[in-house]
């Protein structure tokens, strides 16, 4: 399936949660930069986006190459109050866009 990210997904994306300091990710029209802490970073390249809307709320499913294996990066993108992204595993986290994607 062909890749689209649409643009107000396009940035660097961070929290203010302390545990998370100089953690984030930048999403790119065709790529997915992870930023690991430390000043340690991985970028891939997006194979696929899957989307499923719910209200005010947008399901992510974007697909990215690690050595050529499919691996799935999920978010919802929460467009008010906002716009936000949050985590499945971590909901109460709350990423902003505009970063910089700072380590403390």
């Amino acid at each position: 399936a062909e890749a689209s990210i649409p643009a107000d997904l396009v940035g660097e994306w961070s929290t203010t949660t302390k545990l998370y300091a100089g953690r984030g990710f930048r999403i790119q029209p065709d790529t997915i930069t992870l930023f690991m802490g430390n000043g340690i970073y991985e970028r891939h390249r997006i194979s696929d986006v899957q989307k499923t809307a719910a209200g005010d709320s947008t399901n992510y499913q974007v697909t990215y190459l690690d050595r050529d294996r499919p691996v799935v990066f999920g978010f919802w993108y929460v467009s008010s109050p906002g716009p936000v992204i949050r985590l499945p595993h971590q909901p109460a986290i709350t990423w902003k866009k505009g970063g910089p994607i700072t380590s403390n």
